[in-house]
């Protein structure tokens, strides 16, 4: 952002240190997605500086911890930044970084240490396009850097127990989508009877025994007692 950073840095401050008085009557969770604040730098410190101490404390302690921007923030986080570059363009990430300011930079090393929130928008991970039609898995992660599929590993590390294009089935593993142990019930203009007890056994027991020893330990522990039974992986929808 071009706003005079110090000036807005100052008054986020002051909010966050309010009296505890003060600070009762905040608003306990704040979604930054509904807030509308002015773009420009005139209109914004215009617009915060009409907000109660309650509220710009509650927008200095929701924008402390986003990784995202919001117009509320100014941008991301308690520092207003930009949207950075991606982690796999590294000279204009560091370019970016070298820009900071020590304090920002430091806040954005703390905020991005752990791996959490490596696909955010602050960390710099974003997912490159998927797979295009008629292109192998295998041949579009060689058109991958080495951070872009340390990216897409993360991500579908995230992904459990759904399938997703970025992983070519469900999860790390890869595994491929099960047939439904659970189909839903047809539409009234359906007439297409739903297959047996015994049909939809056999075509999971199929589906179950190509799968490697990783796999199958892998489908236990996400789709046990204590699993999602409602997912792909799982059988559900």
């Amino acid at each position: 952002m071009t706003m005079d950073r110090t000036w807005l840095l100052a008054v986020v401050i002051l909010a966050a240190s309010a009296p505890a008085h003060a600070r009762g009557t905040m608003v306990q969770k704040l979604d930054l997605a509904e807030i509308e604040a002015p773009t420009d730098q005139a209109g914004y410190e215009a617009w915060l500086a009409a907000q109660s101490p309650a509220m710009r404390a509650a927008i200095a302690k929701a924008c402390a911890t986003t990784y995202e921007s919001y117009s509320a923030c100014h941008g991301i986080g308690p520092h207003h930044l930009d949207d950075p570059p991606r982690v796999a363009d590294a000279p204009a990430r560091a370019q970016w970084e070298a820009a900071l300011t020590p304090e920002a930079r430091a806040w954005v090393t703390k905020m991005c240490a752990g791996p959490k929130h490596l696909t955010s928008t602050l960390c710099g991970y974003r997912l490159p396009p998927g797979p295009k039609p008629g292109t192998t898995y295998a041949a579009w992660r060689k058109t991958l850097s080495r951070n872009e599929r340390g990216m897409v590993d993360e991500h579908c590390e995230a992904m459990p127990a759904d399938t997703d294009e970025y992983c070519d089935g469900i999860g790390p593993l890869h595994i491929p989508t099960p047939p439904q142990r659970y189909p839903a019930p047809p539409s009234k203009s359906d007439t297409t009877p739903l297959p047996t007890k015994a049909a939809i056994q056999a075509a999971w027991d199929a589906w179950y025994r190509k799968l490697t020893k990783a796999q199958k330990a892998y489908y236990k522990y996400w789709c046990g007692p204590a699993g999602p039974e409602i997912s792909a992986l799982c059988g559900g929808t």
